[in-house]
């Protein structure tokens, strides 16, 4: 349960919306003592998320609770919570999108075939991916602690494998997750 929530609280840090209500965020937000409906229907989401079979009565990892990318990774256009940047990808160069708007770190199926990288592993349960706009992409395989670098900075995330038609690589939430807080010098 305690998963769940800090995967709402990402989620809606992510989208600026306030943590506890919901509602978008603002310096001046106050939170109503009714819950709102729309908050019922998150929680029952993330509850009974179909990414989750509860059939298997097993527990599910974090990826299976959400996994997100947003509308600007798929369509190519740079929103005020994205960053372009060319980079590397396992020394192959790259077109990388950082994007606080995905939960997680996607690299292109084109891209991962093309570049012959390297550590690719099939996924047992395939993972669904929640795109903004409520479709549904499935997520077969992976890239365990894909090696990646921006300006001569280098990083291993993990990757999850998508059909991306504008970038090679989504760094998500769970990188500037990982890297919180930043200092940019």
């Amino acid at each position: 349960m305690e998963d769940w929530l800090n995967t709402l609280r990402s989620y809606r840090r992510a989208r600026g919306l306030c943590i506890h209500c919901g509602e978008k965020w603002s310096g001046d937000n106050r939170c109503s003592e009714n819950i709102q409906l729309h908050v019922l229907q998150e929680f029952w989401d993330i509850c009974h998320n179909e990414c989750f079979d509860d059939e298997h009565n097993e527990e599910p990892t974090d990826a299976q609770v959400c996994l997100a990318i947003s509308l600007a990774a798929l369509n190519g256009h740079t929103t005020v919570s994205t960053m372009q940047f060319h980079g590397t990808v396992q020394g192959v160069p790259a077109k990388i999108l950082l994007d606080s708007g995905s939960s997680h770190t996607f690299v292109s199926t084109d891209f991962s075939s093309n570049s012959k990288l390297f550590g690719q592993l099939h996924l047992h349960v395939p993972l669904s991916v929640k795109i903004a706009d409520g479709q549904l992409l499935n997520c077969f395989s992976q890239f365990p602690q894909l090696e990646w670098s921006v300006q001569g900075c280098s990083f291993h995330s993990d990757a999850k494998i998508l059909p991306l038609a504008h970038y090679d690589l989504i760094i998500g939430m769970d990188w500037l997750v990982q890297h919180s807080p930043m200092h940019v010098y």
